[in-house]
């Protein structure tokens, strides 16, 4: 198998670190969608924010570089989301 997510031991070690890493940016409330391909050397994953983010792309280059730093053999693939709220 190339591709992993929530069943390889490795793919769950990095996933807990990518939200780790994720959950220090004060504007990031959450991780969804994770997928480790070792193949491609690909992670992705996307990060849920509020509405009331001021510059979005600042955040997202914040996140992205603190995950790039942590897996820099990795390409990464980071989406951002706004948090639905109920």
């Amino acid at each position: 198998m190339t591709s992993a997510s929530y069943r390889d031991k490795e793919a769950i070690e990095m996933r807990e670190t990518v939200r780790s890493i994720s959950m220090k940016c004060p504007e990031v409330s959450g991780i969804h969608g994770f997928y480790l391909n070792k193949a491609d050397k690909t992670i992705s994953f996307e990060a849920e924010t509020g509405f009331d983010i001021k510059d979005r792309n600042m955040v997202q280059n914040r996140l992205q570089k603190s995950v790039q730093d942590r897996y820099p053999e990795y390409k990464i693939d980071l989406k951002m989301r706004h948090r639905i709220e109920e």
